[in-house]
């Protein structure tokens, strides 16, 4: 099924190179494809990132170049493996791609071989790089002394919490599953005076100190409250950090 394959995104103004990459490429991955630079950031804007891009170099209007730099500009586009397509003999035209982001290029005419293996090779390297990033970010969020919340920004929908945060609210990590952040009286307790639970994500970042929260076991603490909204594979999320500061407070 197509929804199960990597996505990727070829740009080019010319039909034919079009046609002969998706030939090569659509046993295994999903293609799409566009002939100018502005639909190819349109497609990265609006939500529905590729896993890579082939890239024309040469195109009219905004060319090849342009297009890498503006990628590499937007937080979701920088992620993504660009592979510029060039005509042979142009060094110097491989180099600037390079220098602006690009991971690698291929030579026209277009050889199966070579495009199979270069695609291949940089989504194994992608997904090295996501398993280390991911491994690393666990290890913070289980070991953090904030307590961390991560919610769906659209559905308001419980990812995950912390350690930390189960124990500060008196409270067992699996019972904040399943549940949306409105359900908690402690989230409510906050934010009741301050904002409305699903727009945070529409604010960059959000920051409340010194307020006053009952834990379910009946303590009374003061917390400071940090929202900072983000997006992660294509989905909207917010992270939400609270932080014990009663003894600054009472101090």
């Amino acid at each position: 099924m197509s929804g199960d394959k990597r996505v990727i995104l070829v740009v080019d103004d010319v039909p034919d190179d079009i046609a002969i990459l998706d030939e090569i490429l659509k046993k295994d991955y999903q293609v799409k494809a566009v002939t100018n630079g502005e639909a190819a950031l349109k497609i990265v804007r609006d939500g529905s990132p590729p896993d890579l891009i082939l890239l024309d170099i040469m195109m009219p209007g905004m060319d090849g170049f342009e297009v890498c730099r503006r990628l590499k500009e937007d937080a979701e586009g920088a992620k993504i493996p660009v592979i510029f397509l060039t005509a042979k003999g142009m060094t110097a035209d491989e180099k600037l791609g390079l220098e602006l982001g690009a991971v690698d290029y291929i030579k026209k005419p277009i050889e199966p071989e070579i495009v199979i293996s270069r695609i291949k090779s940089h989504l194994e390297h992608k997904d090295r790089i996501l398993r280390s990033s991911e491994v690393r970010f666990r290890r913070l969020f289980e070991t953090s002394a904030d307590g961390i919340i991560i919610v769906d920004a659209e559905t308001g929908m419980v990812i995950d919490v912390n350690p930390s945060l189960a124990m500060m609210m008196g409270l067992s990590q699996e019972s904040f599953l399943g549940k949306r952040i409105n359900d908690l009286d402690f989230i409510i307790s906050v934010l009741s005076q301050k904002a409305g639970i699903l727009d945070l994500h529409k604010q960059c970042y959000i920051r409340f100190k010194d307020n006053p929260l009952e834990t379910a076991d009946g303590r009374s603490i003061y917390v400071e409250f940090l929202c900072n909204p983000y997006r992660v594979n294509s989905r909207d999320v917010m992270q939400l950090n609270i932080r014990d500061i009663t003894a600054l407070v009472l101090a």
